[in-house]
């Protein structure tokens, strides 16, 4: 080998030696400086203050409809005509059916000490009604004033002569072809206390009879829900029509209603097993008088009288007027308000019945 062969030969082998030495010099010094940008910064991290102001939670808009008879929000106008269903009280069709559903229930005394519900529906329907029974003239009366569809199973001689005479908007379950197209009998109560409907049966039977479907209701006033209640305390209040009929009302303050039980035993729907828990108790006095030996009554309900409001266990003293068949309480000449919900109102005998609350 040439002296200058052997130069380059051990030229090359320097160089050989010194790339991966300066590979790994490269690599040490990329490694400092990244570790170098990974060393945290002394920065300031207060954020400016804000100058938006917060935003304020906004309260849920009203209903686009309230119901005339309850006070309640709903997103259809109330236009459908109201069926009052006269639902049978004696013992033996207890317990009834769709009574907790109703938007305002009258209870009137019928014979017999017995006494007998004017049931109106709008703003819901139960699954089913009844026991359907007949009808009197002062529950004619009651369903004029909220120009009601009635629907009952036969009536007294008066009450079907004028129902004959005026027209009456009426479904008579006793009618011929009544029954079982628009009502039935159910197997395990004794006639005449298993009479039934449900109100797509009802609306088809008024469909039948060309009623008309819509109405202009009267409508009660109400309170705010949150506004406060007055009177004299009336947590428990005790109806009695007469010695053998008893009615009493428990105030649940959780529900904000009162809790019906009747002869000492709760008032509970057949179907759903709920007690039937109305918002608005309305007590008032109105004349009886016995018309036949077979106990049938006379009910004034346009002189007017007194009665007893109660609303979220309390009560006020109330006089009570017929305003073109609707039962209107005032106070001072000023109508009472119902606190949103469903209201009963309770007529009993200005003699022989009595009125007590705690």
């Amino acid at each position: 080998m040439t002296e200058a062969l052997q130069a380059s030969v051990l030229d090359r082998m320097k160089r050989k030696k010194f790339v991966p030495i300066l590979i790994i010099l490269i690599a040490l010094l990329g490694s400092a400086c990244t570790n170098t940008q990974q060393e945290p910064q002394n920065q300031d991290t207060t954020l400016p203050p804000s100058n938006v102001e917060p935003i304020e939670p906004t309260a849920p808009a009203p209903p686009a409809y309230t119901s005339p008879l309850t006070g309640m929000g709903g997103d259809e106008p109330f236009t459908q005509r109201l069926f009052m269903v006269m639902v049978e009280n004696a013992p033996a069709a207890r317990p009834q059916s769709g009574l907790n559903k109703a938007d305002l229930v009258y209870e009137v005394l019928a014979e017999g000490g017995i006494t007998r519900f004017a049931a109106f529906y709008q703003s819901e329907y139960p699954e089913n009604v009844g026991p359907v029974r007949s009808i009197r003239p002062y529950f004619l009366d009651l369903g004029g004033g909220f120009d009601a569809i009635l629907v009952h199973a036969g009536g007294s001689e008066e009450a079907k002569s004028i129902i004959t005479k005026k027209g009456l908007p009426s479904i008579n379950g006793l009618n011929g072809g009544m029954e079982p197209d628009y009502f039935w009998r159910v197997p395990f109560r004794k006639k005449p206390h298993n009479l039934y409907t449900d109100f797509t049966k009802l609306k088809a039977a008024a469909e039948a009879l060309k009623l008309r479907k819509e109405s202009e209701i009267p409508e009660f006033y109400f309170h705010d829900p949150d506004d406060p209640v007055i009177g004299e305390d009336a947590a428990k209040i005790t109806i009695t029509y007469n010695p053998s009929y008893t009615v009493e009302y428990q105030y649940d303050p959780v529900k904000k209603a009162y809790l019906r039980s009747m002869d000492g035993k709760p008032h509970k729907d057949l179907i759903t097993d709920e007690q039937i828990a109305p918002t608005n108790i309305l007590v008032i006095k109105a004349k009886h008088r016995v018309l036949d030996r077979e106990g049938r009554l006379a009910v004034d309900l346009r002189s007017g009288g007194s009665g007893t409001l109660f609303e979220r266990g309390k009560g006020i003293p109330v006089k009570w007027v017929n305003v073109k068949g609707v039962i209107r309480a005032s106070v001072n000449g000023e109508e009472v308000k119902f606190y949103p919900g469903k209201t009963w109102i309770e007529i009993i005998p200005e003699e022989g019945a009595s009125l007590s609350y705690e």
